[in-house]
């Protein structure tokens, strides 16, 4: 059996892996909320109008919410991961070998 020594180092290092992902995400969520809020509803009574702020709006605010959701998944696997640099960290301090 081979043994498999937890680095904190490595943690913290994959930790830090998810800087650009989890700034990607929260900037295309904004991105696509302030794009939406400048595009604004349309304004023509025609049919296309009237089914683009029927459908469009409504599958764009879900897009917007699943990349929040994103990044705070995201946001979360980064902290438990710089928790258990931390845990190691502690348990070292007190067993020291």
């Amino acid at each position: 059996m081979t043994d498999v020594v937890a680095s904190s180092d490595t943690y913290r290092l994959v930790a830090k892996k998810f800087d650009e992902p989890i700034a990607l995400a929260m900037d295309i969520a904004d991105g696509l909320r302030v794009g939406m809020v400048e595009i604004g509803q349309p304004w023509s009574p025609d049919g296309m109008s009237k089914e683009f702020g029927e459908k469009f709006p409504p599958a764009m605010d879900k897009l917007i919410a699943a990349f929040y959701d994103v990044h705070d998944g995201l946001s979360k696997v980064q902290g438990n991961f710089f928790t258990m640099a931390k845990n190691i960290d502690s348990t070292e301090n007190v067993n020291p070998q």
